[in-house]
């Protein structure tokens, strides 16, 4: 069976869906960072402009995981919209599992800013607990979809 096969036919629209946000967050930051880092090297960390390409990664990251929703929905001709107590388990389990890495960001950028730190590095500290919730909890889900979720 070939991989797109198994796409269209075997993966559901919220599986596919998962491996769409992981993917995008994956590449999006991995931009994000070559970007920041590049700018680092060349000039002080307070003198990094980092404002734009955070929001342009925030934006980039939208569009793109909606484009390439609706552009593997129409490839797939996916007419398995309809979410069951499967896809809902799993959902849960990944933002469970996602919350955390989330928090941690919060906390650790919170604490950054209490501590007065430069805004470059409160603000890089909330945007890697949001991507690295992202991953975490795309991962989580696709965790779920693979080996099942308790019930217990």
């Amino acid at each position: 069976m070939s991989n797109f096969s198994y796409i269209r036919d075997a993966m559901g629209y919220k599986e596919r869906a998962t491996w769409i946000d992981l993917l995008v967050a994956a590449g999006v930051s991995i931009w994000y960072l070559t970007v920041i880092v590049g700018r680092m090297q060349v000039m002080p960390v307070a003198d990094v402009q980092f404002q734009g390409p955070m929001i342009r990664a925030a934006v980039i990251s939208v569009v793109v995981t909606i484009l390439l929703n609706i552009v593997v929905g129409i490839l797939t001709g996916s007419k398995d919209t309809k979410e069951d107590l499967r896809d809902r388990q799993v959902g849960r389990f990944g933002d469970w599992v996602g919350l955390w890495p989330l928090a941690a960001g919060a906390g650790f950028g919170l604490v950054l800013a209490l501590l007065e730190v430069d805004h470059f590095w409160i603000a890089n500290t909330l945007y890697v607990g949001f991507v690295a919730s992202s991953l975490v909890g795309s991962a989580g889900r696709l965790l779920g979809y693979r080996r099942g979720v308790g019930t217990a």
